[in-house]
Parts: structure tokens; C-alpha cells; sequence
């Protein structure tokens, strides 16, 4: 997140103006229930950046059935990921769209932000 820059603070990294990033290994419920508790966020409020999607070992998947807007990002967080990802983030929020759902690169950058659905989440996404 160092070499992402703010565009509202020229010369500011990303990772500077976020408070809760974090790494983590095991249970991704576990993981996202520590968060919520130590912001005091809503999953809905939260968006998870992962190249794991699907299967067995998709975390992407997991998460998104907690109701967290989750983007797949298999070659990595790329600037254009970041940027897509929050982009739909906004426009699912601002029109009351369930964010349990996966976004996946292509399905973000061809349909502007619906993505792939991961699963069930809160509020019937999926």
C-alpha cells in the first residue's frame, strides 16, 4: 500500500491514512470478526483485497459471505484493481446494492463493478 499514493493528498501513501490493515493467516471469519470488533465497522463498511478467490482456499469467497464487498485480485493489487474495486464499492453503497459479493478483474473492468458473486452475505447478496 506504500506505492499507492492518496489523490487527495499529493505525495501521501495509502497505507499512511489507513487504520486497520492488516495480515493475517487462519480462519477468515475469525480474522474479519477481530475487525469489526476493533474498528466498531459493519462488514458492509469493509472492502478485502485477496488473490485467493474461490474453492477451498478462497478467501475471497469466505469473506464475502460475511457480507464484505471482496475483490479477487490473482496477479496481485494492482493500482487499476484498487481503483475499479473502490469505485464499485462506492456505487454499491450509494444505491443500497449488498456488498457479500466477490469482484472479480475482468468482470470489474467490463461491467463497471458488478463482479462475480462470492456467496449468500447479509442482506441477500450473492
Amino acid at each position: 500500500l506504500a506505492q499507492f499514493r492518496h489523490p487527495g493528498a499529493p505525495g501521501t501513501s495509502l497505507a499512511a491514512g489507513l487504520s486497520h490493515v492488516q495480515i493475517f493467516t487462519g480462519s477468515k471469519e475469525a480474522h474479519f470478526a477481530a475487525i469489526a470488533a476493533e474498528s466498531g465497522l459493519g462488514f458492509e463498511e469493509m472492502l478485502f483485497f485477496d488473490d485467493a478467490g474461490f474453492g477451498k482456499w478462497g478467501n475471497c469467497e469466505q469473506v464475502s459471505r460475511l457480507g464484505v464487498l471482496s475483490a479477487h485480485c490473482p496477479s496481485g493489487l494492482t493500482s487499476q484493481v484498487w481503483a475499479d474495486a473502490l469505485h464499485a464499492y462506492a456505487r454499491f453503497r450509494s444505491t443500497g446494492v449488498s456488498m457479500g459479493r466477490v469482484l472479480s478483474p475482468a468482470a470489474i473492468v467490463n461491467s463497471g463493478g458488478g463482479g462475480r458473486t462470492g456467496g449468500g452475505g447479509r442482506g441477500g447478496g450473492g
